[in-house]
């Protein structure tokens, strides 16, 4: 088997909302909210979902395709300020096979009734394709796409 050396980026995506901080925060931190908007396509099998929003506590989305393949994201929180910041790391694997580790950091500040957010990632791609990062990008813009619309209820 071939060892691909690792390749790195980072991105951050800005958003406004309009919705309160508070909202917002809960859309993060509660696993009924969250499991409207951080979804995967309507083909996705869920064989395990869990949330323990703390410092120390971690998140666990895992599930397979029709096609067969499997994905495991395995979240570790590190830092949560309510309704200002939240850190964590997460683990992607495809197949079994570590894709990525990501660092990665949420801010929001409440602006006269709305909120704005800046989502970045830090992505350390191991096992993962040259346009990894690109393919993130759409991913997560995606998810901010489904939150905006679940904020917008």
């Amino acid at each position: 088997m071939e060892t691909k050396m690792p390749f790195h980026d980072t991105f951050t995506l800005e958003r406004t909302f309009k919705a309160r901080v508070s909202k917002v925060f809960d859309a993060f931190r509660k696993i009924e909210l969250k499991g409207q908007w951080f979804i995967a396509p309507a083909d996705y099998n869920v064989s395990e979902r869990s949330l323990d929003f703390r410092a120390g506590g971690r998140e666990v989305l895992r599930g397979s395709f029709p096609n067969g393949t499997t994905t495991s994201y395995d979240a570790t929180y590190y830092d949560i300020v309510e309704n200002e910041r939240i850190v964590y790391v997460y683990d992607l694997l495809i197949n079994g096979t570590r894709f990525s580790v990501t660092l990665a950091t949420i801010e929001m500040k409440e602006e006269g009734g709305t909120t704005k957010l800046l989502f970045t990632e830090q992505n350390t791609y191991i096992n993962a394709p040259a346009d990894a990062n690109a393919s993130r990008i759409r991913g997560v813009s995606w998810h901010l796409d489904n939150l905006e619309k679940l904020l917008q209820g």
